[in-house]
């Protein structure tokens, strides 16, 4: 998708279904913006109109990094589970466990490691009941941490 527009927007992201099904794709990876706020249910009438199934990622923000703000992570994953499914998609995938760019300067600890483990269970609970499967992105220690 960012292939073809800089970020999703209602118009933007029409522009990119129609290229991808004009090209014979059947398969659109959209990103979720930051803030996800995206207008829902146009997305879900340009991709039943155009054909394209559309899988979905998603990154924390810096303000969600999920070993130092657990409750505002698991609320945007929750929010962005939510927002896939109301578009019709069922696979989220991204860095759900922390913040890309965000680094401790040590290791992970112990205890952040159950906190993480702690979110992500919860967020798979959910998204299972959502009808929606996450993948974790896993990201080398020059990214985050």
């Amino acid at each position: 998708m960012l292939s073809w527009i800089p970020a999703w927007t209602k118009e933007g992201g029409a522009v990119a279904i129609q290229k991808a099904a004009r090209l014979g794709f059947d398969l659109l990876e959209i990103s979720l913006p930051e803030d996800l706020n995206m207008d829902v249910p146009a997305l879900r009438e340009q991709l039943l109109t155009a054909g394209i199934e559309a899988r979905f990622s998603v990154l924390l923000p810096a303000s969600c990094h999920l070993p130092l703000y657990p409750e505002k992570a698991l609320s945007h994953l929750k929010a962005a589970i939510g927002l896939v499914s109301r578009a019709g998609g069922n696979f989220l995938g991204g860095v759900f466990y922390g913040s890309i760019g965000v680094f401790s300067g040590a290791a992970r600890t112990p205890r952040e490691t159950e906190t993480i483990t702690g979110v992500l269970r919860e967020a798979a609970s959910f998204a299972t009941d959502g009808g929606v499967t996450l993948a974790l992105e896993p990201v080398n220690r020059y990214e985050s941490y």
